[in-house]
């Protein structure tokens, strides 16, 4: 009758005040019987919980029930507490699943590694060994490269005060590397290729030093154009361009010349 009730206020499209009074009266009534049902079926999960609290999984128990009730059809003769347990069990399963980790994995990839967990056990026992990501993959019907990936990933974020032995003082914490205290390797073979550079032009020639330096900016000198090194220097724009490449050649074999006596 209660069942009855809650259904007219719901799915009749403009109900009146005697029914949609009557309705929620049955709603809340029903809501208030099934409460124990629920944290009977939330104290299944209590293994599961890992950082959640036990009145946010009853809670959202509670949810599940009270959606659960707006759905049940009395007339199909299945029983309330029947029907009502898998909308409580879904939305318990669905919080857990996505609020109770640090790091979020799908639903489905979640229920797929529930299934192998369940099923790998007694796999284990038929055939003496442990199943592979193929076998796995094709139980719950997903690829094994995928399947690899979820289980690699399933493990959640831990703590970094967490100790590594029971028996020892050293913790997470202590075995990751300080990435600010490494030296950037790239940093340092810049600098050395820089001052090796600038030795080598300081070999050349007082007018071809000067012409590369100028033109490069080099030892903070100011950049020059080919034409403006002519005028400076009394020679044409393409004269200055020669000694340059003449200058850069040089560079090239003093270089090479250097590499083989570091290799001796």
């Amino acid at each position: 009758m209660l069942a009855r009730q809650v259904q007219v206020w719901v799915t009749k499209e403009n109900p009146t005040p005697r029914e949609e009074k009557m309705g929620r009266r049955a709603y809340n009534k029903l809501i208030n019987c099934n409460l124990r049902l629920v944290v009977s079926i939330a104290k299944r999960y209590a293994q599961r919980v890992k950082r959640s609290e036990m009145m946010d999984v009853i809670q959202e128990g509670n949810m599940g029930l009270s959606h659960g009730l707006k759905k049940f059809d009395p007339e199909r003769g299945y029983a309330l507490s029947t029907y009502i347990y898998w909308w409580i069990r879904q939305a318990i399963t669905r919080y857990l699943n996505c609020n109770d980790r640090i790091i979020r994995l799908p639903i489905h990839a979640v229920e797929a590694i529930n299934k192998i967990k369940v099923w790998t056990p007694s796999f284990a026992a038929a055939h003496n060994r442990q199943p592979t990501m193929e076998e796995c993959g094709e139980y719950v019907g997903m690829s094994a490269a995928k399947i690899e990936d979820y289980i690699r990933r399933s493990d959640d974020a831990r703590s970094l005060d967490i100790h590594m032995r029971d028996d020892s003082d050293s913790t997470l914490l202590d075995m990751v590397a300080d990435v600010a205290s490494t030296m950037d390797t790239s940093d340092i073979f810049e600098e050395e290729r820089m001052e090796l550079m600038l030795t080598l032009v300081d070999n050349l020639p007082s007018v071809e030093r000067k012409i590369v330096c100028t033109y490069f900016g080099l030892n903070n000198a100011k950049f020059k154009t080919l034409r403006e090194l002519g005028e400076e220097l009394g020679i044409s724009r393409e004269r200055v361009r020669q000694r340059r490449d003449f200058a850069l050649k040089k560079l090239q074999v003093m270089s090479r010349q250097f590499k083989e006596f570091a290799r001796d």
